[in-house]
């Protein structure tokens, strides 16, 4: 049986479109738009030559921990409550706990 060009593309099709469905993610609820001041900081961040080896390298959860709780005193060291922060975390852990 010879196998025409047409038909070879028709079966190449259906395998992608199975091989996809299979491998569909769910659909996750779309992100939240970032805050000005957010979007500024993401920028500067993703702009940093070597952060993501750096980041790659946190492979431990004591290390992740300390990473984080390191940032939540960087960016609360001024402008942000006591209460604000506790609250903001809380906010943060849920979403986690919640995906």
């Amino acid at each position: 049986m010879k196998v025409t060009k047409s038909e070879l593309k028709r079966l190449i099709k259906e395998e992608l479109a199975l091989f996809e469905a299979e491998h569909e993610e769910p659909p996750q609820a779309a992100a939240p738009k970032l805050k000005g001041d957010v979007e500024v900081l993401l920028k500067r961040l993703n702009s940093l030559s070597g952060l993501d080896k750096i980041l790659a390298s946190i492979n431990t959860v004591d290390e992740f921990a300390q990473v984080l709780m390191q940032f939540v005193k960087m960016a609360s060291a001024a402008n942000i409550s006591d209460e604000d922060v506790k609250l903001a975390t809380r906010k943060v852990a849920q979403q986690v706990l919640q995906s």
